[in-house]
């Protein structure tokens, strides 16, 4: 059972728009954060797996899972219930751990300035690599959970992980802009190849213009020129924006590398365009 659920849990992929932790909800409230996307995938997973593994709960209870509607799982008061339904303390906790290693990712200082760790600064290959290598972890860390259950504790923390460099390869690159409406299959599997990413003298942006004559918030919705995969450099980053290339930047008030040319941002972290240039 335990590596049903995580095999389903490491291929659950979302487009929605998220920032890392409510911190400017007045400006997006309409946003849906890390922590509540990866509750929505696990809570998928269970769904599934109940819905095949019907014995692990009673009929009446198999019947209210069943009746889920896995559209508004994202609505926190739908998680509230089927924490309810499931009455276990221990998987209420499992949840929070991969929920929190997830969120500490754009928290922890070495974590949130790697590029890598976020499909920034077209850091394609880099992350794919840290998918793959996350994805073993947590297998090997299950497998010998049975003799060791503090590794289940650590594969819940690293799937957290895993799982939001995962949700930032759809926020943070042009993968939506390109005309994709379904996950990359490969994530997870495969290193993305070299020609599917813009080279490192490609120009990928252009400069965004002013919102408004009053307004210093740009206009970014037509902002990218290439036709392969691309993100945007984030400032304080550990892979710095190069000069005089045009590339795209992470963008949003909270981004320092945004009033470098390309100016703006190509980034859809939030429905705020404040926080996100590819808000919505």
């Amino acid at each position: 059972m335990k590596l049903y659920l995580y095999f389903l849990v490491l291929f659950v992929g979302f487009t929605t728009g998220f920032i890392p932790k409510i911190l400017y909800n007045l400006a997006s409230w309409s946003s849906v954060n890390h922590r509540i996307i990866t509750r929505a995938g696990l809570w998928c997973s269970v769904l599934e797996f109940l819905k095949t593994n019907p014995k692990y709960v009673s009929p009446k209870r198999a019947n209210e899972l069943a009746s889920v509607d896995r559209e508004i799982l994202l609505e926190g008061q739908v998680s509230g219930r089927l924490f309810r339904l499931v009455k276990s303390s221990n998987f209420k906790r499992a949840v929070k751990e991969i929920e929190y290693a997830n969120a500490d990712v754009d928290s922890i200082f070495k974590e949130k300035t790697k590029a890598a760790a976020h499909f920034d600064a077209e850091q394609f290959r880099e992350s794919s690599s840290r998918l793959l290598r996350l994805k073993k972890q947590v297998i090997s860390l299950i497998k010998d959970a049975d003799v060791n259950e503090a590794d289940c504790t650590k594969a819940r923390k690293e799937s957290g992980r895993l799982l939001h460099t995962l949700q930032d390869f759809y926020s943070h690159s042009n993968w939506i802009e390109l005309g994709n409406n379904q996950p990359l299959s490969i994530l997870g599997d495969k290193i993305i190849g070299v020609k599917d990413i813009a080279g490192p003298k490609e120009k990928t942006c252009k400069r965004c213009t002013p919102w408004t004559l009053w307004s210093r918030v740009d206009d970014c919705q037509d902002n990218l020129l290439t036709r392969k995969l691309t993100s945007g450099y984030h400032g304080g980053q550990d892979v710095k924006k190069p000069a005089g290339i045009g590339k795209c930047s992470h963008g949003g008030v909270l981004d320092k590398s945004r009033k470098s040319d390309s100016t703006g941002g190509i980034n859809k972290d939030s429905s705020s365009r404040y926080l996100s240039p590819h808000y919505g």
